[in-house]
């Protein structure tokens, strides 16, 4: 899966975008002053490290496949349809604990 970037102004559906962005600056995870652009630019180089562990996130309730790229704290997690869901820093559990099996991660690079 390769997430589109182009699609939207940030990384959900334009409407979810700014209160994301306001949610992720009021939990501490990016600086005040950034605005989409840079938030937007963090994903991106997540998506694009070749350090990047790649992950399929997947439930049985889910009506999707989702992609998640981590490094150590962010993650980011793309729809099998390319539409970015959500990006965040893990910060409320360790990293590994939050992207276990059981929870419906699974490695695959």
């Amino acid at each position: 899966v390769q997430a589109d970037l182009s699609r939207h102004t940030g990384c959900f559906p334009c409407a979810k975008f700014e209160s994301h962005l306001e949610k992720r600056k009021k939990q501490g995870q990016i600086p005040l002053d950034w605005t989409a652009t840079d938030y937007n630019d963090l994903i991106a180089k997540i998506v694009t490290n070749d350090s990047a562990e790649v992950y399929r996130y997947w439930l049985p309730h889910f009506h999707k496949t989702y992609i998640v790229f981590g490094l150590p704290k962010w993650i980011v997690i793309i729809g099998d349809d390319g539409l970015m869901e959500t990006a965040f820093e893990i910060d409320r559990q360790a990293y590994y604990d939050y992207l276990n099996p059981r929870a419906g991660f699974l490695r695959v690079k």
